[in-house]
């Protein structure tokens, strides 16, 4: 999979110098049109769950290569476990799950194909503000619990993957929980058994994000930096960083925003190594028409 990243990329690059390549920046500018491909028969695309951002980017898909149908998933984990049973043939998913897959199973790189990057999508840890946590380091001691999403979710999946790179988060407790009852349990942290003392999430950044808003509307919460040097070493198969270490804005202020360093790694598109007729229109999209894939 490493040469066919790297052609992807080189190829990118040279579309860029002759068309000017449309990239995140142009998302909201909708200057480029939307193509209509050829019909390549029917294929699925698997997505996440109904109104989030991997189900739409499916719909988007389906749209624009003819023949398609998007089914709803949890997310990375099942999306391509349906790709290796050949119930899917596109899928969305977390860059970090894919390399924990292959760094496990080696033999599925030759299963499906990196058909190019939608966006970052970066951790994101909460603490209280009078907890036991009081920075990254701190989740690398007994002692310490941190929710880390349902079984099966992107989240889960990139904490299975921060432990295989540093083992000292094995020492912390993850707590199966999210959302409103995991940043509550939070809160609690120090006045009941139920309380966690840390929240991870793995999203697209964004100061308006749904769990960026609630803990800034916390005074008790904040968010902190997660920036272990161990995170950004080179993939073996891949041939490239997984992370990619970011300053985030977490606070509006009233001059400048605030903003902590963080690993970010990409929501990217799969494609089944055997249906080259739909990797060549997945690439063609992902090199002229990204845009149309992601709002």
């Amino acid at each position: 999979m490493r040469n066919k990243y790297i052609a992807s990329l080189l190829g990118f690059v040279a579309l860029a110098a002759s068309v000017g390549a449309i990239g995140e920046e142009a998302i909201d500018g909708g200057s480029a049109a939307t193509p209509k491909e050829e019909n390549s028969g029917s294929y699925v695309c698997a997505g996440g769950k109904k109104g989030l951002t991997y189900n739409k980017i499916c719909n988007r898909l389906v749209k624009i290569i003819p023949g398609g149908s998007v089914v709803q998933t949890k997310g990375s984990v099942e999306n391509v476990e349906m790709l290796l049973s050949k119930k899917a043939d596109i899928v969305v998913a977390q860059l970090d799950f894919v390399a924990n897959d292959l760094d496990k199973n080696p033999e599925n790189d030759n299963e499906y194909t990196l058909a190019g990057e939608l966006y970052d999508e970066c951790i994101h840890v909460a603490v209280h503000k009078d907890g036991k946590v009081r920075n990254e380091d701190d989740l690398q001691s007994k002692g310490v619990s941190i929710a880390v999403g349902k079984p099966g979710s992107g989240t889960m999946a990139t904490w299975a993957y921060l432990q295989e790179l540093e083992s000292g988060y094995k020492k912390a407790t993850p707590v199966m929980k999210d959302g409103p009852i995991a940043f509550n349990n939070l809160l609690m942290s120090n006045t009941s058994s139920k309380g966690v003392d840390a929240v991870m999430w793995v999203t697209r950044p964004s100061i308006k994000g749904k769990y960026t808003r609630l803990v800034a509307k916390n005074k008790d919460l904040e968010i902190i930096s997660f920036n272990d040097s161990d995170l950004n070493d080179t993939h073996k198969v891949l041939g490239v960083p997984i992370y990619k270490f970011k300053k985030i804005p977490v606070e509006e202020g009233t001059f400048s925003d605030t903003k902590v360093q963080t690993p970010c790694t990409s929501a990217v598109l799969l494609v089944r190594s055997d249906r080259e007729d739909l990797l060549e229109k997945v690439s063609d999209i992902m090199l002229s028409y990204k845009s149309s894939l992601v709002h």
